[in-house]
């Protein structure tokens, strides 16, 4: 019966993106998850959404949910969930990151992990049982690394890698559960024109794919500054030119009046809560008590105030820090490494 009910819910938010309610009260079924489940953190990027809703994010004391109220959280939507997304801060840094990916796994919902590599190697033992792992890398060589992350150790860079080549090892050798491995850049124009080395980075590493994730501005970014239609006109056209990468790739979604749409799949299809039981209408806005918690309503995540912000998407009143992100843009190149060729290769 759940697996009937995931599928109406896939239906019906595919049916929403052309045929929004015009009230926007929108109550609907999610059917994936995205679990924050810690504040520690290891770097200081400078695009990190929490840093650029509060700069002083990291500096107060980390915390941790426990085992057991993750469990608790968890066991609540597993019924209706097909995936979940486990971050952070950090999360390899949570001190039972290894139990909960154990839990998770053991009641088969497909378990994915977002990680900025940094404590990879080390960890690798811990992470056997994931499904998909992204690692954000962000640079291609260790000067940029240090400042894409905001640490000063050049040298864990090569660490990131190694790392992430006994992961592909690992998973090569058929002994593990993990079925993809990615890489992701948050592409500005500060670095746009690295996209080629990005993605030669991806091959030689052997990872499954190259995500180029445009940078989002939630309004007080100050590091690098969106890309626009212009901006990639330099690079694109002798990367489409090619049809034999080793790699998937998504391209990064420039900024463009014609490019953009009124629909955010987050908002939609899947539940966002932290390590304190916080609610968040998305996965770029920072959690808070304002949109539910889950110890007051576990349904939060069909608050008036999550309802709000998808009625004046609806509306085509786009919320000011909704603006420039980059899920509001269609994606116009993806290449698609099994069948060998652009599954979007848009070119106007």
């Amino acid at each position: 019966m759940m697996d009937l009910k995931k599928a109406f819910n896939y239906w019906f938010v595919e049916f929403m993106k052309k045929h929004p309610l015009p009230t926007g009260s929108i109550i609907y079924q999610p059917i994936l998850m995205r679990f924050v489940i810690t504040s520690r953190c290891n770097a200081r990027c400078p695009h990190c959404y929490f840093i650029q809703q509060k700069e002083d994010f990291y500096d107060s004391e980390p915390v941790d949910i426990s085992f057991n109220d993750f469990k608790k959280i968890f066991d609540y939507y597993a019924p209706k969930l097909t995936s979940i997304t486990i971050e952070g801060g950090e999360a390899m840094l949570h001190p039972d990151i290894e139990k909960i990916i154990d839990y998770v796994t053991s009641v088969k919902v497909v378990c994915r992990f977002q990680t900025n590599g940094i404590a990879l190697l080390q960890s690798i033992p811990k992470l056997v049982k994931l499904h998909g792992i992204n690692v954000s890398l962000d640079a291609v060589e260790p000067e940029s690394y240090v400042a894409k992350k905001g640490i000063s150790n050049k040298r864990i860079f090569y660490k990131c890698l190694e790392g992430i080549n006994k992961m592909v090892e690992l998973k090569n050798s058929n002994k593990i559960a993990l079925r993809e491995i990615s890489i992701s850049f948050v592409v500005g124009k500060d670095n746009v024109h690295e996209i080629p080395k990005m993605i030669k980075l991806g091959e030689r590493l052997g990872v499954d794919t190259v995500n180029l994730q445009s940078v989002a501005d939630l309004g007080s970014l100050k590091s690098t500054t969106p890309i626009f239609k212009t901006d990639l006109n330099e690079v694109i056209k002798d990367i489409l030119a090619r049809e034999d990468y080793k790699v998937s790739i998504n391209m990064p979604k420039e900024f463009s009046k014609e490019n953009e749409r009124f629909f955010c799949n987050s908002l939609f299809n899947q539940i966002n809560l932290d390590y304190k039981g916080d609610f968040s209408p998305c996965c770029h806005v920072m959690t808070d008590a304002k949109y539910g918690n889950f110890y007051d309503s576990p349904e939060s995540y069909n608050s008036p105030a999550i309802k709000q912000i998808r009625k004046s998407f609806i509306q085509k009143r786009i919320p000011d820090f909704c603006k420039l992100c980059s899920r509001r843009y269609r994606c116009r190149w993806k290449f698609d490494r099994h069948a060998k060729k652009w599954i979007y290769k848009e070119t106007s």
